[in-house]
Formats: structure tokens, C-alpha cells, sequence
């Protein structure tokens, strides 16, 4: 959620004033915005990894009354994969609309 928020007010701020910043404060905006990009980012790729881990521990453990003891392998990580690309994407994509809306 944080992630589309921060990318949100990026794009609101390309649409509203993004002819208008003056150059600095545009470098500043796009900096912020790739930082915060990265951290949720690496946060997001974080949490899977701990998910991953507790549901493998789930499943040493025997816990057949889980129904993520039942699901194929495959599912979570491939889910957890077209999360990261899709924010990936949506951050590379915003700054490449701002750095093009800056230039026209």
C-alpha cells in the first residue's frame, strides 16, 4: 500500500507541476521517489522471504490442518515474483512518464 501511495503523489506532482519545478527540485522529488521506490521494494522482497520460511517451516512441521500445506510450491513464489515485477515496473515506468513530461 505504501508503495502505490508513494507512486501516486509522484505522478500527482508530474501531472500538477511537473513543467514548472525548477531543476533541483525536480532531481530532489525523482531522488526521494527512487529511495523510497528501493526501500519498499527491498521490504516487500523481505517479508516474502520470511513468508516463504514460514511456510516451509509449516510444512517440516506437519501442520495438515493449514491449507498452505496443501497448495503446490509453485504458487507463492510465482505470486511474490509478479508482485515485485509489477512494482518494479510501476516505479520505473513513473519516473520515465515524469522525466518525459519535464522534457516536453
Amino acid at each position: 500500500m505504501a508503495f502505490i501511495s508513494s507512486t501516486s503523489a509522484y505522478l500527482i506532482v508530474a501531472n500538477i507541476k511537473g513543467r514548472e519545478l525548477p531543476n533541483k527540485l525536480f532531481v530532489l522529488v525523482t531522488c526521494l521517489y527512487i529511495l523510497a521506490s528501493t526501500y519498499f521494494i527491498l521490504f516487500y522482497v523481505k517479508v516474502c522471504e520470511s513468508m516463504l520460511n514460514v511456510r516451509t517451516r509449516m510444512i517440516e512441521a506437519n501442520m495438515d490442518w493449514y491449507t498452505v500445506v496443501y497448495e503446490p510450491q509453485f504458487i507463492f513464489p510465482a505470486i511474490v515474483s509478479i508482485g515485485g515485477i509489477l512494482m518494479i515496473s510501476l516505479a520505473i515506468g513513473s519516473i520515465w512518464y515524469f522525466a518525459r513530461l519535464r522534457q516536453s
